[in-house]
């Protein structure tokens, strides 16, 4: 099973609680917001994006949760579909 973690970064405040709780999958950039590692923008939402696997689920997760002003959204892939699991 994949999930997918959904970054709005122009909405990014720089609190960097998704940093402290996840450094696989965020980073802090030099102008003070997070940076999604590896993620690829998505030119049709203006988000960036990042499958990961079961495994990274639960930071993944509390990556979202810690978010101040929630610009961190998570989905399941499953059978070629998609379903918002945060936030619900």
């Amino acid at each position: 099973m994949e999930y997918k973690i959904i970054y709005d970064r122009n909405n990014c405040i720089g609190a960097f609680s998704c940093v402290v709780v996840g450094p696989k999958f965020w980073e802090v950039n030099a102008d003070n917001k997070a940076d999604l590692k590896n993620g690829i923008f998505n030119k049709e939402t203006g988000f960036y994006e990042l499958i990961v696997e079961a495994d990274d689920y639960k930071m993944a997760l509390e990556s979202a949760e810690v978010c101040p002003v929630k610009v961190i959204k998570i989905e399941k892939i499953e059978n070629g579909k998609t379903i918002t699991v945060y936030p619900e």
